[in-house]
């Protein structure tokens, strides 16, 4: 068997080179699957999805504001609020989707492990369940 030079690189197996890059995909790829997935609801409601119901789990995920630019126009008044940053949101977990108010998921955008409510059906109780979520 000849020897390989050097500077020649060894061939890594294939299994190696899948894990690298799986590694390379980043944060857009780990999003968990739906049937693997524990809700997590980091709002102050109770979430109706259909016949499931998810409880507050006591950390509820806000965005904070900053006002700014105030003044007073006829005696109305008028300031410009921006998003300052998101306060009580539990870092990512594989498997984990945290149930979020909307305002919070799109104040974080790469976030791909958060849902907000969709599309609310009236029960005809006067209760309300989504139909859906909504991810980033």
């Amino acid at each position: 068997m000849r020897k390989r030079p050097k500077w020649q690189k060894a061939k890594q197996p294939k299994h190696r080179m899948a894990r690298a890059t799986r590694a390379k995909r980043g944060a857009a790829h780990d999003t968990p699957h739906p049937s693997r997935s524990v809700f997590i609801n980091c709002t102050a409601h109770d979430i109706v999805l259909g016949s499931r119901t998810f409880e507050p789990c006591g950390r509820v995920a806000r965005v904070v504001e900053e006002v700014a630019d105030v003044r007073e126009i006829g005696g109305v008044r008028l300031e410009r609020r921006r998003l300052a940053r998101v306060i009580n949101l539990p870092d990512p977990l594989p498997g984990i989707l945290y149930l979020v108010s909307a305002r919070v998921r799109v104040a974080c955008p790469d976030r791909t492990d958060l849902a907000s409510p969709g599309y609310r059906i009236d029960r005809g109780d006067g209760s309300t369940s989504l139909q859906s979520l909504v991810v980033n």
